[in-house]
């Protein structure tokens, strides 16, 4: 029996899951409520993501685990039973006691950034069922681990932070008592991203579609530095608009001194004949006489024609025939089409 189960339901485990089951449980938390895919419901997003971030920092360590366990979350912020007395056993850290802390804004991003890199595209699909995909910033590769370890100051109780994403060829890492690591290779550094638009109609952005591109990188085969060709396919949902970005991680520029960068594309919406776009709704502004008695044709994204009756000098709207509407990465509706005459 535990003494609470707050943290447990944070991450919508039992408290008998394993480090593994924590792990993968935050991952898809975290990619749930991250702030930037809550663009609506901002507030409430950045609460539940500092939570599932503190549920992690507790319970993915075992002593600070423990410890939660058997006094709680109030009896840990309290320092319950530190070092001398009141718990059974004492808290780490000797007299002084354990004392906890809530994960603020600026750690639980830094706790995200641990496994999703400092680049997160809320547009990019990630792999919930594989809590190691992506991990580290660039995922698996076969250039090491990125980042490395740092050293060991003074030989002794040093910390290792680990950064970077993992490698299939070994370490990097740097020494251990003020010593040069030997034998083994220095991380490299990331290169710079290159930016690319992708321009777009109306339509496109109302129906998605798919569009490849061709990229030239340069890249390091059998020891030189060569051009290397690469097809991308860019997959365009229904929705997008100006300014979303689509990352690819690692396929931009490789040097010998830089591990490749990023290719970002970024979305530009091309002008329309009709209509001009505000968020999910569309403008569209047509000339009428004003002794105009007849239905006015009012033409929709998808290709089709509405004819609708507008008293003169009023405006209206059609609802529901916008743009598609986002949230949470799914299509939730549609916006409306606003009409706004120019009488004459």
């Amino acid at each position: 029996m535990v003494a609470s189960t707050k943290m447990y339901d944070a991450l919508g485990l039992s408290p008998t899951c394993t480090e593994a089951e924590i792990k993968k449980a935050y991952k898809k938390a975290a990619l749930k409520w991250h702030p930037d895919r809550h663009k609506d419901n901002k507030e409430e997003a950045e609460k539940q993501f500092k939570l599932v971030a503190e549920a992690y920092e507790v319970l993915s360590d075992p002593e600070k685990r423990r410890i939660y366990d058997q006094v709680g979350e109030e009896g840990m912020k309290q320092g319950m039973g530190g070092g001398g007395g009141g718990f059974p056993g004492g808290f780490p850290g000797g007299a002084g006691g354990f004392k906890f802390t809530s994960s603020g804004g600026g750690d639980a991003h830094k706790i995200f950034e641990q496994f999703f890199g400092s680049g997160f595209n809320a547009n990019q699909a990630y792999d919930d069922e594989d809590p190691f995909a992506q991990m580290f910033s660039g995922g698996m590769g076969g250039g090491g681990m990125r980042g490395g370890m740092g050293g060991m100051p003074g030989g002794m109780g040093g910390i290792f932070n680990m950064m970077g994403g993992m490698g299939g060829g070994g370490m990097s890492m740097g020494g251990m008592g003020g010593m040069p690591g030997q034998g083994m290779r220095q991380s490299k550094q990331k290169g710079a991203s290159i930016t690319f638009d992708i321009n777009l109609t109306l339509e496109e952005l109302y129906t998605g579609c798919t569009k490849k591109r061709k990229l030239t990188r340069k890249r390091i085969e059998g020891g030189r530095l060569v051009d290397s060709a690469k097809i991308v396919e860019v997959n365009v949902l229904p929705g997008w608009k100006s300014g979303t970005k689509v990352t690819f991680a690692g396929e931009g520029d490789e040097s010998p001194t830089q591990a490749a960068g990023d290719i970002i594309f970024v979305v530009k919406e091309l002008p329309h004949k009709d209509f001009t776009r505000d968020g999910a709704d569309l403008i569209y502004k047509p000339t009428i006489s004003k002794s105009n008695t007849a239905p006015v044709p009012i033409p929709t994204p998808e290709g089709k024609t509405v004819r609708i009756n507008i008293p003169s000098g009023t405006t209206t709207s059609l609802p529901d025939h916008g743009m598609p509407r986002r949230k949470e990465g799914r299509v939730i509706g549609k916006g409306d089409i606003l009409i706004r005459p120019v009488w004459k």
